[in-house]
């Protein structure tokens, strides 16, 4: 104890600034020597290590935990906006063609719309018509952030 009638590591700062300074020093010292010395400062040094392993262990849980819970919401979000699209999607198959080909070849969306419909010609009328809708949902949510890489 010190002379103010504290004890030595009453303070967390206090008690991380002392052990940082202790292990700066520490260099050249096997880890039995460094062992040595902390037990005869009175340190606990296996209680210590399995508190940290216990720490690390936690904090790493409530990652996961909390990585699961944020894809959850972003999921969800996600979900509500598609399920909420509203598109008019025209019923003729030659107008929706005409509008795949505009987006194809004379839009922001070229690339991601050539990748889209690269097999377009030999798809259904039904097949296309849904794919079509598929598209203009996807480019919603890219409009409006949702490229994967959210934090809720």
């Amino acid at each position: 104890m010190s002379s103010n009638n504290q004890k030595p590591f009453a303070d967390d700062r206090n008690f991380i600034d002392l052990f940082t300074d202790f292990l700066g020093n520490t260099e050249g010292e096997s880890k039995e020597d460094i062992k040595v010395e902390l037990k005869k400062q009175g340190i606990d040094v296996e209680y210590i290590i399995n508190n940290v392993k216990k720490l690390i262990n936690t904090k790493i849980d409530e990652r996961k935990r909390q990585w699961m819970i944020d894809a959850k919401k972003i999921r969800n979000k996600m979900r509500e906006q598609i399920e909420s699209f509203k598109e008019d999607i025209p019923e003729d198959i030659s107008t929706i063609k005409e509008k795949i080909k505009q987006l194809m070849t004379h839009s922001e969306y070229s690339d991601q719309a050539l990748a889209f419909f690269r097999n377009y010609n030999e798809m259904t009328d039904t097949e296309l018509k849904q794919l079509y809708k598929d598209f203009l949902k996807l480019l919603s949510l890219q409009k409006n952030n949702f490229s994967g890489n959210e934090k809720p």
